[in-house]
């Protein structure tokens, strides 16, 4: 056997080292300070499976960084196919035994997105008008997404401080609404939370804000159901657009001073509501 075929052997039995999941499956993280060239991985990553198919491991996971993407194609090739990507690398993943259904779970699912209702002690709404999208033009409420490993609540304070410089604390939840098929084909869950400012001097984001302002709410009377038009309370409502359905409105209803719940409504239902002298 000549110094070439030894050579070759060497790099078929060489595999990667893994790590054991808690479900039977075995997880590679691929290091981008190691390159790697295309037929060594292939090499190694046929060497892979076979040794971890007579081990009875089932999943296979590998994390490959940005760097080493030029091997996607070889994993590709194994039966290998995308679970998830982030900015920095691409997970994917194999299962060995084929006469039974894999049992990988299936990616992050919802986008989590927050509104925040900041209310002055005059009774205004703090409210935005974004420069793109598609309700450019229209008084909202600041709104954002929720980062990784980010309390809601916390989001909520952060998006409203960078798009409008105001200082706030979390004081509750208002609502909550479930929304399918709208990020890319996910699910999206939007929480609109109450703030309290501890400032008052708006300071907006250029890059994203065309105007942010304190707006006030208007005076309406509601009747609870079955109850007589004459019974109705006198209250403040802030209405302002939807963040993510432009043909619905968010109505926070306040009495006294203090904010009593959310909902979101079609605009048709606001002549229902009378205004107050």
């Amino acid at each position: 056997m000549d110094s070439f075929e030894e050579a070759s052997i060497d790099i078929k039995m060489e595999i990667f080292e893994a790590i054991e999941d808690n479900y039977g499956g075995v997880i590679v993280n691929m290091k981008k300070e190691e390159p790697m060239d295309f037929l060594k991985f292939h090499s190694m990553l046929k060497a892979s499976i076979s040794h971890w198919r007579l081990k009875g491991k089932k999943g296979v996971w590998i994390k490959l960084p940005i760097e080493l993407a030029h091997l996607v194609n070889a994993a590709v090739k194994e039966g290998f196919w995308y679970h998830h990507a982030e900015a920095t690398y691409l997970m994917l993943v194999y299962w060995i035994p084929h006469e039974i259904p894999h049992t990988f779970p299936a990616n992050a699912s919802h986008r989590i997105g927050i509104g925040a209702f900041v209310l002055n002690q005059d009774g205004q709404v703090l409210v935005v008008k974004e420069k793109s999208g598609k309700i450019t033009g229209t008084w909202k409420l600041p709104t954002g997404v929720v980062d990784e490993g980010e309390d809601i609540c916390m989001a909520a304070v952060r998006e409203v401080k960078e798009e409008t410089g105001i200082e706030t604390e979390f004081v509750e939840l208002l609502a909550f609404r479930q929304s399918h098929k709208s990020f890319f084909g996910k699910s999206d869950l939007f929480f609109i939370c109450m703030l309290k400012p501890l400032n008052f001097t708006i300071n907006k984001q250029d890059a994203e804000i065309e105007e942010a302002k304190a707006k006030l709410g208007f005076s309406v009377r509601v009747r609870a159901k079955g109850e007589d038009k004459s019974q109705g309370k006198r209250v403040k409502a802030a209405q302002v657009a939807h963040p993510r359905e432009p043909s619905r409105l968010v109505v926070v209803t306040t009495a006294h001073g203090e904010v009593h719940g959310g909902e979101a409504v079609a605009p048709q239902s606001f002549p229902k509501l009378a205004a107050s002298s």
